[in-house]
């Protein structure tokens, strides 16, 4: 399946350079943008799943590290898709598989985390899967607690949200986020598109980034 990430600037140029980086970011962190609204893409609920009917709150009560994309549906990234995320139409969209990034972060995690393929004595376990979106009312009946990190509101369903997350069996409060360097990060990424509202001068850091980064032949509309 093909994926997109759309990126702000300031998170394009760390990939399109030299030492690329990919982050993993905590369920934690993205309540923590949608309280304080800097984010429009974030929900302050995130891994609380509410039902008004019955008034149940829901929590998966672990850690959960995410990353996120968005599907896509054509070969080729169409210019209405720039639209999904207006706040970043001026830094640039990664296109990848879901098979691609799959093997990269279990490349990435395997020290660091201590994920394995089969169980999780360390306490983690990765999995990914297409985002559900629920009206917020009633509990459809497909749902679980352990599946928690799947589930956001209908408001978000233009996102087209797919996420790959680590799981751990209890809380780990003090980690946030991961970043890791990729040291080919053409390993994952097929394809790059500069956002519409890109200016002179950001073009020419993103292509000197991904001169770098050795990512220049993947830049569609140079």
């Amino acid at each position: 399946m093909k994926i997109v990430r759309f990126l702000k600037p300031v998170d394009a140029k760390r990939v399109l350079r030299e030492h690329s980086t990919f982050a993993l970011n905590s369920s934690l962190y993205y309540r923590q943008l949608g309280r304080e609204n800097t984010d429009k893409i974030a929900d302050k609920n995130e891994n609380y799943i509410k039902f008004q009917e019955n008034k149940r709150i829901s929590e998966l009560g672990a850690a959960t590290l995410l990353n996120c994309w968005t599907e896509l549906h054509t070969d080729e990234l169409p210019s209405a898709d720039w639209d999904i995320f207006p706040d970043r139409n001026d830094g640039i969209a990664l296109v990848s598989t879901v098979e691609s990034v799959d093997s990269l972060l279990r490349k990435l995690v395997k020290e660091v985390l201590g994920v394995r393929d089969e169980g999780d004595q360390w306490g983690w376990s990765f999995e990914h899967a297409k985002v559900i979106y629920y009206d917020g009312l009633s509990q459809p009946p497909e749902f679980g607690i352990k599946d928690a990190w799947k589930w956001k509101l209908d408001r978000f369903s233009s996102q087209r949200e797919y996420r790959f997350a680590f799981l751990a069996g209890s809380t780990r409060g003090h980690l946030q986020t991961i970043v890791f360097q990729v040291a080919d990060a053409g390993s994952y990424i097929e394809k790059i598109y500069f956002g519409p509202g890109v200016g002179v001068k950001e073009r020419s850091e993103f292509i000197a980034g991904a001169i770098d980064a050795k990512l220049s032949g993947k830049i569609q509309n140079l």
